[in-house]
């Protein structure tokens, strides 16, 4: 697993879903358990999580974006998941009545992330 922290949240990502309980310490996880987690094979086309963006357990106000790289096999795959739950991060860190702040958001934090894997 590895990290990058943001001022509100933290950045995660890895192969294996099992690495965010792992990464947290924890057997359940925003309703996920570990051992769900374990018994299910991680494929390209199926993963147990391929993207996650919830409250950091054991914290009430900073969250974490994860992005499983198994299931990003190229470039647009990887966008659109990072897309994706940036904009989950953005309805819970912004005013949810402006509709095109919510998308700027969302699309500047892929885009920082972007040009860290895609250098």
């Amino acid at each position: 697993m590895k990290s990058i922290d943001q001022h509100n949240y933290v950045f995660l990502y890895s192969d294996k879903s099992i690495d965010l309980f792992n990464y947290f310490n924890v057997d359940h996880l925003h309703g996920l358990n570990r051992s769900d987690c374990i018994n299910h094979v991680d494929t390209h086309d199926d993963c147990f999580i391929a993207g996650l963006c919830n409250l950091i357990p054991y914290t009430t106000n900073k969250y974490f974006v994860y992005v499983n790289t198994l299931k990003t096999q190229n470039k647009f795959q990887f966008i659109t998941l990072m897309m994706h739950e940036m904009m989950h991060l953005s309805f819970r860190l912004n005013d949810q009545q402006c509709e095109e702040k919510l998308i700027e958001f969302a699309e500047n934090e892929t885009n920082k992330f972007i040009k860290i894997f895609f250098k």
